[in-house]
């Protein structure tokens, strides 16, 4: 082969074989391409779309009975204030104790039962705590 014709060939050889790499790059990208689409989900269909409504009915349904809770709550801790001003201006008064200890057990149980102890301070916890541990207890005498 002569200088000219080798480097013809020479060339020739790196754009085949550019050419080949090229081809097997567009192959294994098509492969992967056809992978990945297989993985899509396929489309929603009417009865999926129906379950999606009913899960939304569903999530709207515990929402607002998560709210009427709070509502609940809320009564009540309005009422414990309320007997913990007379309480405080009347100590003696034990069916004004009695109420307060009783609000302060509701209060408790729907803090824990709706885990808000995080939105509480720790003092009005510890608060509500020991007076609902009062309630808990029988046979308790009445103050002299």
């Amino acid at each position: 082969m002569t200088g000219k014709n080798k480097k013809f060939y020479t060339y020739t050889l790196l754009y085949k074989r550019h050419h080949m790499h090229k081809w097997i790059f567009i192959l294994i990208c098509f492969s992967f391409s056809s992978k990945l689409l297989a993985d899509f989900p396929p489309p929603v269909k009417a009865e999926d779309s129906q379950d999606v409504v009913l899960k939304m009915n569903q999530l709207i349904t515990a929402s607002e009975e998560s709210l009427k809770r709070l509502k609940d709550l809320k009564e009540v801790l309005l009422k414990y204030k309320a007997a913990e001003k007379v309480a405080i201006n009347n100590p003696d008064n034990t069916d004004n104790l009695q109420k307060l200890v009783q609000l302060a057990k509701e209060m408790q149980t729907g803090i824990d039962e709706n885990y808000l102890q995080d939105y509480f301070p720790a003092q009005f916890l510890d608060e509500i705590r020991k007076l609902a541990q009062v309630a808990d207890k029988k046979n308790i005498l009445p103050p002299k």
